[in-house]
């Protein structure tokens, strides 16, 4: 396990979160669906739980975003188990 890759991973799913609910945002899309996988993040060396936590970090931070913009969002994502992926 790369700590350093594990990291980036960790900021790569924050921002891209992220910059997914700004985009929305600025568009004026009133509805977007995330489905996620977070157990196939674990294979670069990320626990659940912090691929978890940088999902909804992620997830903060663009609401944050449109809150500044002027816009108050609700996000809504769904986490789908990978049953035949190994457990962390």
């Amino acid at each position: 396990d790369d700590p350093v890759a594990s990291t980036d991973l960790a900021n790569l799913t924050e921002l891209t979160l992220a910059d997914f609910e700004s985009t929305v945002t600025a568009d004026g899309i009133v509805y977007a669906e995330v489905r996620y996988a977070p157990e196939l993040s674990t294979q670069a060396g990320l626990s659940l739980d912090d691929v978890m936590l940088a999902w909804l970090d992620g997830f903060e931070e663009g609401m944050r975003r449109a809150a500044a913009a002027g816009r108050d969002r609700f996000v809504l994502g769904t986490v789908a188990v990978q049953p035949h992926a190994a457990a962390s």
